[in-house]
């Protein structure tokens, strides 16, 4: 007579294993997804940030600017550079290069400059209709897969 003894054959262990091992890349993928989407979504909310502030500078500078030139210094306005005349001895310029947008202040003989966030897109700026001025920003390189973000501005601000 055999004495069965109480336990798992090898076949029930291996089968086990199996299943936790399936189970365990299962949850590795999802975990590297979710991280995925995760680092997309970041992209995503500092790139609306970027536009929240370049938004908020240019709709400042238009607004206290009393009007828009067609030529100061070195500058000519164009699709690729908008000249803001903010009174007395007081300039701003919006200049698209190879890099991206640079943004000018000139005042009283002091020069500043500052590189403003437009990530991978296009900068232009299409001719207003005399009191509104716009900063278009379109995707990258390639097609147009969307619509272009513009941000318009009133010279002078809102005057009522």
């Amino acid at each position: 007579m055999r004495i069965r003894r109480a336990g798992f054959t090898l076949i029930e262990m291996t089968a086990v294993m199996a299943v936790l091992a399936v189970l365990i890349s299962l949850i590795g993928a999802t975990m590297l997804m979710l991280s995925r989407i995760e680092q997309a979504d970041a992209a995503v909310f500092q790139h609306m940030l970027n536009h929240g502030v370049l938004a908020d500078q240019f709709r400042g500078d238009v607004a206290q600017a009393v009007s828009a030139l067609k030529e100061w210094d070195r500058f000519q306005a164009g699709p690729h550079c908008l000249i803001l005349a903010q009174g007395k001895n007081a300039w701003v310029v919006y200049e698209r290069d190879q890099q991206g947008l640079m943004r000018w202040h000139f005042q009283a003989g002091a020069k500043t400059s500052q590189r403003l966030p437009i990530g991978t897109r296009t900068v232009d700026f299409p001719r207003g209709d005399g009191r509104l001025l716009t900063m278009r920003l379109r995707a990258g390189e390639g097609p147009p897969q969307r619509t272009p973000l513009e941000i318009t501005a009133a010279l002078g601000g809102e005057r009522r």
